[in-house]
């Protein structure tokens, strides 16, 4: 029964509207991820590096 019930949703794993949800969301979500990086090294950029340059001003600005 357990068995039957896995090859049955294994078997909609592969049927072509899940996929094209799945596809969609997997999409969706590389590209937040890829959003809140850039974002989160931005806001990091705006607000800490000002800092550590005044704490350490020997520091060259590609560091």
């Amino acid at each position: 029964m357990i068995f039957d019930a896995a090859r049955a949703a294994a078997l909609e794993l592969i049927s072509p509207p899940f996929r094209a949800v799945f596809v969609k969301t997997l999409g969706l979500t590389v590209l937040a991820l890829v959003a809140l990086w850039f974002g989160l090294t931005s806001l990091v950029e705006w607000l800490a590096l000002p800092w550590l340059q005044t704490l350490l001003p020997g520091m060259p600005s590609w560091a």
